[in-house]
């Protein structure tokens, strides 16, 4: 079995108390069957930086400015991100393409950003329900990845993740069905493969992954990991995902 990937999306939740939960976790000894990314608020980071120091628990960060700095109040830079030891970035989740308007010329730029700084990037894509009903799906994960054909003189470093999210399952606790899930995961495999044939790509899926549905989910094929949200609040929840390999 190849090496899966359990990333951790905390969203805008947590607290220091929950961190130090997390530090006493038997998931900071994690086996090399599997690698573990957290990405808490930006808050909070740091802190939990201090925690997994010389652990196997990468950090994540869950978004990034599309400009390199400046008078940009409120933003934070992968410079920035770099800098406090961030590993990966969370980008184009649909939250944000929905609730700030990002649309995938802004993604873009926020991907070459991270590329330059050497953060590995974790590409969301997914369509609305509505899409799905009307047999759209494909069409929709290819017009959000179509940029990366745009940009890939821009990848400068060896690794790159793609999440499929179907919005429609994303905390509603409804998960895509095993066929639905492979259809996407396989075309997003054959849409990128010239994109990214000299690097690594892993395809995760996202959306109401849980304690319940990750064995099934981890039989699918193409899959190679998961980005958790909701589960990823209970480290009880969490641990048993992360160790149902």
């Amino acid at each position: 079995m190849s090496k899966k990937i359990f990333v951790a999306n905390w969203k805008m939740n947590g607290n220091t108390e929950m961190i130090d939960k997390f530090s006493g976790s038997k998931i900071l000894n994690s086996s090399p069957k599997k690698d573990i990314i957290i990405c808490p608020p930006y808050t909070h980071i740091n802190y939990l930086s201090s925690k997994i120091r010389d652990k196997n628990i990468s950090l994540g960060a869950q978004n990034c400015s599309h400009k390199e700095n400046g008078a940009l109040t409120g933003e934070i830079s992968a410079e920035i991100l770099k800098d406090i030891g961030c590993e990966y970035v969370i980008l184009g989740h649909s939250e944000r393409r929905a609730n700030y308007s990002e649309d995938d010329s802004l993604i873009k730029q926020k991907i070459i950003l991270a590329c330059k700084n050497n953060i590995i990037p974790i590409l969301c894509c997914g369509e609305n329900l509505e899409d799905r009903k009307n047999n759209l799906s494909t069409k929709i994960i290819e017009n959000q990845l179509s940029i990366l054909k745009e940009i890939s003189d821009n990848f400068t470093c060896d690794k790159f993740l793609i999440a499929y999210e179907p919005i429609w399952a994303i905390g509603t606790g409804k998960s895509a069905s095993s066929p639905q899930i492979y259809e996407i995961l396989n075309f997003i495999h054959e849409y990128t493969y010239d994109i990214f044939s000299q690097l690594d790509l892993s395809i995760l899926y996202g959306g109401s992954v849980s304690t319940s549905n990750i064995k099934e989910l981890l039989t699918i094929d193409k899959c190679n990991g998961f980005l958790v949200g909701g589960a990823s609040l209970s480290l009880d929840s969490f641990e048993l995902i992360c160790e149902s390999i």
